[in-house]
């Protein structure tokens, strides 16, 4: 037994077709109901109005020159025979008006007999006059009613999500209603109709009905709808009388659409589904969804799916990193507010990165201690980071796209369970092949207090690097307000040969390079910035007084990425060891002119230093 939108029965496996999807879609779709638009009126009250009266068979004035149908919205009725009359919407006569009969010329606009048979006190005189020949009138001109055309324009934005059709009459006694030829109501008709048909019977309340519109039964609607056209169309009616000894005859419409709804849908088979035929090859990683139909009942399995990943590796602590984070925003505006995005918990971020260059299966992998997360398997779209390709864990989806408007393609692969701390904490990052980086990030210096509430996010420096996510040094603050989310954070160099990196086209005594790597202008031999040292006064355990320390700082630009920065420190130019030897870096700060300055501290005062030593920073470039 299976089960297909709350219907159950037994399903013939072997005879049924299998349908399958590879966008994600499911391939057999549920009904659903339509959702109503706005009235929007289409035929007015006072609609222009064409009106011709048939007297036999082979004049009915039922086709044009063009041997157009009347029902059609292009049909011309000056070239028909008979030729169709024109006035306003309102059809009909009244030959009894004395109480207790009702007066029905406040509502004839075209009066369908000759002048001069208006009954005494007939108010007002209608402005057409459409006989001779007069409805009704002695044989062999004898006839049950007339046709009537009530053309109407409609625009783009009328036809966007009409989901109904409705319309009102002032009828004596029935008629039978086409939107461009195609049949929507009637009342007191045959299922027949021809030149001369009649009503089959009288509205409920008689003439009564006529003083008022009265909403009729409509049918065929979705083919109506689908009728309807830019430009013209026509509401075309049948006017039928119940006799053609009666008094009196009334015909007035209007004609109203439901527009900006959803239609309803009748559900089945997907358009975009395909029938299983044999073995599929899969080129690239997709999702394929299934469901198997009864050929007897059209009833369908239950979903199935499964997801295949194509030409991919594992996720490892060699190719993936966390290349941003947004721990501590900035408060919620009062347009974010207004929205609903009342805490700005809502507003943090994580960014991952493949540095490999192979794509990678981010099936099994997750996040825990600072927050929880498992990455979705079953999207290809998520599950696969190509080389280079960078994803999103939110805090909430609506608020990250409010704020930061990501541009289109940036991956969101879900959101957080949980927050990132303001003070910093550990992130743990596991795969299927274990712990791919296990970190902790911090809002003291040296870690760039900038992240922290100032509106900037914390950058990994060099990403394709891989470098150590515990060490404050492999950080730095965005550049701009709200990081970048999902994009790459900076250039990576300046293009060409390495020849051409390494000369100094301003001639400071600094090559491209490295002005490029520590922000100053290439072309400017004013524009420069030089490492350079210090001394300042630290109290430092174990002593218990302060001494002076020996300082080092050099500039890296927070828009570059792809640089290493090494400072390095020797006693006679040769043998360069790694400064953290003697010293510990103490400090990044942010500058104005879009650069960082590090600023590394001894380990020693500076009077237990060496007499002599040499700092240098070395600063290299690798592809990213």
């Amino acid at each position: 037994a299976a089960a297909l939108y709350g219907k159950t029965g037994t399903l013939n496996y072997a005879t049924g077709p299998i349908y399958y999807t590879t966008d994600g879609s499911d391939p057999i779709l549920a009904p659903t109901s339509a959702i109503p638009g706005t009235p929007r009126p289409f035929v007015l009250d006072n609609n222009a109005c064409e009106v011709v009266l048939p007297t036999a068979a082979a004049t009915t004035g039922e086709t044009d020159a063009a041997l157009k149908n009347w029902k059609d919205w292009d049909f011309n009725g000056a070239t028909a025979n008979p030729v169709w009359k024109t006035g306003l919407n309102g059809v009909g006569f009244d030959n009894a008006i004395t109480a207790p009969a009702v007066n029905y010329y406040p509502f004839i606009n075209i009066y369908m007999r000759s002048a001069g048979t208006f009954p005494a006190g007939a108010t007002p005189i209608p402005p057409v006059i459409y006989g001779p020949p007069d409805m009704f009138a002695t044989a062999p001109t004898i006839n049950y009613g007339c046709y009537i055309r009530l053309p109407f324009t409609l625009t783009a934005a009328d036809l966007t999500g009409v989901t109904g059709l409705r319309i009102f009459g002032r009828v004596d006694d029935g008629f039978v209603a086409w939107i461009n030829g195609v049949r929507i109501s009637d009342s007191n008709a045959p299922v027949s109709i021809v030149w001369n048909t009649g009503a089959t019977g009288l509205q409920p309340g008689s003439d009564n009905d006529v003083l008022t519109y009265k909403e009729f039964a409509t049918y065929s609607v979705p083919a109506a709808i689908a009728a309807l056209r830019v430009g013209t169309n026509v509401l075309a009616i049948r006017g039928l009388q119940s006799g053609t000894g009666s008094s009196d005859f009334m015909q007035r419409f209007r004609f109203d659409g439901d527009v900006g709804g959803t239609p309803a849908t009748p559900g089945g088979v997907s358009p975009v589904a395909q029938v299983y035929s044999g073995p599929l090859t899969i080129n690239s990683s997709v999702t394929i969804r299934a469901r198997q139909v009864d050929t007897a009942t059209g009833e369908a399995t239950p979903l199935t799916e499964a997801t295949f990943v194509v030409d991919t590796v594992p996720a490892s602590a060699s190719n993936l990193v966390v290349s941003e984070i947004m721990y501590n925003t900035t408060a919620p505006t009062a347009a974010e507010v207004t929205a609903g995005h009342n805490d700005q918990n809502m507003f943090e971020y994580l960014e991952v990165m493949n540095i490999g260059s192979t794509s990678v299966d981010m099936g099994g992998v997750n996040f825990s201690n600072a927050f929880t997360f498992n990455w979705p398997a079953s999207d290809p779209n998520l599950r696969v980071l190509p080389p280079g390709g960078r994803a999103v864990v939110v805090g909430d989806v609506a608020a990250f796209n409010f704020r930061y408007a990501p541009a289109p393609g940036v991956k969101i692969a879900g959101v957080m369970g949980g927050n990132l701390s303001n003070g910093g904490e550990r992130v743990v990052l596991t795969g299927p092949g274990g712990t791919i980086k296990d970190f902790t990030y911090s809002d003291d210096p040296p870690w760039p207090v900038a992240a922290d509430g100032g509106g900037f996010s914390l950058v990994l420096n060099h990403p394709a690097s891989n470098p150590d996510h515990n060490s404050a040094r492999s950080w730095r603050s965005s550049l701009e307000v709200n990081g970048t989310p999902g994009t790459v954070a900076g250039p990576t160099g300046p293009t060409g040969s390495a020849a051409a990196a390494l000369t100094d086209t301003d001639l400071d005594g600094m090559v491209d390079l490295v002005e490029y790597a520590t922000g100053s202008l290439l072309n400017d031999g004013s524009s420069h910035h030089w490492p350079a040292t210090g001394t300042v006064s630290a109290i430092v355990p174990p002593s218990l007084v302060a001494q002076d320390f020996l300082t080092y700082s050099y500039s890296r630009s927070r828009s570059a990425d792809g640089f290493t920065f090494e400072p390095e420190v020797s006693s006679a130019l040769t043998g360069w060891q790694p400064l953290s030897t003697l010293f510990t870096f103490i400090s990044q700060t942010n500058n104005p002119d879009g650069t960082a300055t590090h600023t590394w501290r001894s380990t020693q005062p500076a009077a237990s230093l060496p007499a002599r030593i040499f700092l240098q920073v070395r600063v290299g470039i690798t592809a990213p």
